[in-house]
């Protein structure tokens, strides 16, 4: 097992963003944060992106204080667990300083400490040290300093048990800051026992300093004294360089240039994977090109490699090639769900071992299936990272007790609290409770829109009704699929994109394609390839706004009159909790709603005001239809 420095255990947030003051306790090495649209799950990862920033001398964003009032006291506490390996190596550089010599001299023998003559020895006395919970780990408290719009460190601590130690502290001086460290020299004459020892708070009188600016704070206390350099060594490293925060919004370039391939590295939001890509190419890394495909496999058997070419101009393009067949897709026709478990795996391969890898909403576009599997892949790679998840999806709560940990996050007035979940399937019931999820019909709505025998039966059923309603609707093909003039090809493609929106901004709905409308309806099916297939998938994503996965495709095969079998497309679509927008070629963004005789344009605002009371993407009327059943 790869050993990680500084295992993160407890966050506490005051005055940050929607954050008034709050803690992430029992953090482990994979972490679910679960709540609510708006919550503030994401906030977390934005705070850590700020520590990264001001760490790299940009300035502080004062819209980050909670109710913009600069006159608060605002802070954020980091609380680590030495790995065993650093806790040793830090304690046995003590030793060989003899910082404890004097106390061990004068306690040797007694009740609780070892015996005359063990104490000399390192190992024995480490072992005691650990029995006793001294040195367990340390926690760094950030605050912000108004007169330098900046972040500072305000103290630093070493963690026994059931005590803090303070070992470094931040004060003002009138319009200056003193930086006072322990001195360990002082302490070689400590007679006191270790409990009364680390009670002691030995300053120096340290530093000023005009204004605080945290990299420059950071880099002094690596120069000071051999208890706090190490630990600010390991801070560093462990954290502030150490954050890789992969965003909600992921997108994927279909090509780039070749332009410094050799000093490529992989980008948070996916978009130089196809540069990653060449360049483990050029660089002839086959081992990891064979790792990375079969990794991808695991999830997606039907993938037989994803990779890169270069095209007449240079550049480099993404190809997915599939088992079996003698065919490969070009990145537009490859679905979302493969790319970004592709970013994932990549993002792994590519990162050193013990970083934090925080992902929000990791489930997009993925079936439940792939994202159990995610789940599993994620946890078996917790020994070597710490993970962080933002999440709707009850796919990714896991049971170890002793490796995840889940924080429910909810809003009241403007405030965001976190609870720590225990782990026990009660408590998972009682997350979905309190965001107003329903898990058992959550369930039933996932196992119905893959029912294929529910959906011939259904479209049977009402073939021979009259009239249509606002829950479903007929058309004889898709009207874009073998045009050729792309004018014409693009136009159609919006037209198709306005009717799914329309049933996603009012009740869902579904829109069985293969059969013709007016009466008597017709089955006459409908011819597709793998290649129509990816660019149905991809073609919602491209043209409406924002980008969801909502829509679940299922191929119905269904007998005609004749009894010739016959395949027709159904488009299930979810209604969202969000208001969902078709961008045209002119840049503007139609808003449209589904009626009886089919789509209406209307104000976004009042698509706004209808989804005030929908808490998440739902198929609620797949109970409408059931009664045609």
């Amino acid at each position: 097992m790869i050993s990680i420095e500084l295992i993160l255990r407890k966050i506490k947030i005051k005055n940050f963003l929607s954050y008034k003051e709050t803690e992430f306790t029992d953090l482990k090495k994979y972490n679910i944060l679960i709540g609510k649209n708006s919550s503030g799950k994401s906030n977390l990862f934005k705070i850590f992106q700020l520590l990264i920033d001001c760490y790299n001398n940009k300035s502080f964003n004062k819209n980050f204080i909670y109710n913009g009032d600069e006159n608060k006291e605002v802070y954020f506490i980091l609380e680590f667990e030495f790995s065993e390996k650093f806790r040793k190596e830090l304690l046995f550089s003590l030793f060989n300083l003899k910082v404890f010599e004097n106390t061990f001299r004068f306690n040797e023998g007694k009740l609780g400490y070892p015996p005359p003559n063990e104490w000399k020895h390192h190992e024995k006395k480490f072992d005691w040290f650990k029995s006793k919970g001294y040195f367990f780990g340390f926690s760094c408290q950030i605050g912000f300093y108004k007169d330098s719009n900046a972040l500072g460190i305000d103290k630093i601590s070493i963690l026994n048990i059931n005590q803090e130690f303070l070992i470094y502290r931040l004060e003002r001086e009138q319009n200056s800051f003193r930086s006072n460290i322990i001195s360990i020299n002082n302490l070689v004459e400590n007679r006191d026992k270790l409990d009364d020892y680390f009670n002691r708070v030995l300053l120096k009188s340290g530093s000023s300093l005009s204004r605080i600016i945290l990299k420059n704070q950071l880099n002094e206390l690596v120069d000071s004294n051999y208890l706090i350099k190490p630990l600010i060594q390991k801070l560093i490293s462990c954290f502030f360089e150490n954050i890789f925060i992969i965003p909600e919004h992921r997108e994927f370039n279909p090509n780039m240039d070749t332009i410094n391939v050799n000093i490529t590295e992989i980008l948070p939001s996916g978009s130089n994977l196809v540069k990653l890509l060449h360049k483990k190419t050029v660089k002839n890394e086959r081992d990891w090109i064979k790792r990375f495909n079969d990794d991808l496999q695991y999830f997606i058997e039907e993938v037989e490699e994803l990779k890169q070419d270069l095209d007449n101009n240079d550049k480099t393009n993404l190809i997915l090639k599939e088992r079996g067949l003698d065919l490969s897709l070009l990145y537009e026709n490859m679905g979302a769900g493969i790319l970004n478990v592709a970013l994932f795996i990549t993002c792994l391969m590519e990162n050193d071992k013990s970083r934090i890898i925080c992902i929000q909403e990791p489930e997009l576009y993925l079936h439940p299936g792939l994202e159990r599997k995610l789940r599993e892949y994620f946890i078996e790679k917790a020994n070597q990272f710490t993970f962080f998840f933002t999440t709707h999806s009850r796919e990714f709560l896991a049971k170890d007790r002793e490796l995840c940990s889940v924080h429910l996050i909810r809003k009241l007035n403007a405030q965001t609290t976190v609870l720590n979940i225990p782990l026990t399937e009660g408590n998972f019931k009682l997350i979905y409770e309190d965001l107003d999820i329903d898990l058992d019909q959550m369930t039933e709505e996932r196992e119905m829109i893959n029912d294929g025998p529910f959906w011939t039966n259904f479209i049977r059923k009402i073939l021979k009704k009259k009239f249509e309603t606002k829950l479903w609707d007929f058309k004889k093909t898709l009207g874009f699929l073998h045009i050729s003039d792309p004018q014409i090809k693009r136009v159609k493609k919006i037209e198709f994109c306005e009717k799914i929106a329309a049933f996603g901004n009012t009740d869902g709905g579904l829109i069985i394609v293969g059969i013709t409308n007016p009466i008597p309806r017709k089955i006459e099916g409908i011819d597709l390839n793998e290649n129509d297939l990816n660019d149905i998938n991809n073609l919602f994503l491209d043209l409406i706004t924002p980008p969801r996965d909502f829509v679940h495709v299922q191929l119905i095969s269904i007998n005609n009159n004749e009894e010739n079998k016959k395949h027709c497309l159904c488009f299930i679509i979810a209604q969202t909790s969000e208001v969902l927008g078709v961008k045209h070629d002119n840049g503007t963004i139609k808003y449209v709603i589904r009626t009886f005789s089919g789509t209406k344009p209307v104000d976004p605002q009042i698509i706004r005001n209808s989804k005030k009371e929908i808490k998440r993407d739902n198929y609620n009327f797949i109970n409408s239809l059931k009664k045609e059943n």
